[in-house]
């Protein structure tokens, strides 16, 4: 009983207000934002349609996200299938904001 006690406790305490994860949808009816209320940022990533995370597989982060700065950081799921969009994205936080752009394919990937 105490165990159980102890790790509701711990989780209440330890949850962030920043879910880094994307495996959960919010219902939003703003076509501006993908599955997690994130905004749209423009870079040299191309729009691919998607149905699953496996379609996604071979595409990364476009070379303009590619070495985020000090105040951005990534998602946990890198490029994957957005399930209200149903295009290959990637997300990040950008100076408190979430945002996402379209991955690009990995063939001749370079991070400069």
């Amino acid at each position: 009983m105490w165990s159980l006690l102890i790790l509701v406790v711990t989780l209440c305490f330890t949850h962030s207000s920043f879910d880094s994860s994307t495996s959960h949808c919010k219902s939003s009816d703003d076509r501006s934002t993908d599955c997690i209320g994130a905004y749209f940022v423009q870079t040299d990533g191309k729009i691919q349609q998607c149905i699953e995370h496996k379609d996604c597989y071979d595409y990364r982060e476009p070379v303009l996200w590619c070495r985020p700065n000090p105040e951005q950081k990534w998602m946990k799921d890198g490029c994957h299938c957005d399930l209200k969009l149903h295009s290959c994205i990637i997300n990040r936080q950008s100076y408190g904001r979430l945002e996402y752009t379209h991955c690009r394919s990995a063939f001749n990937w370079y991070c400069p």
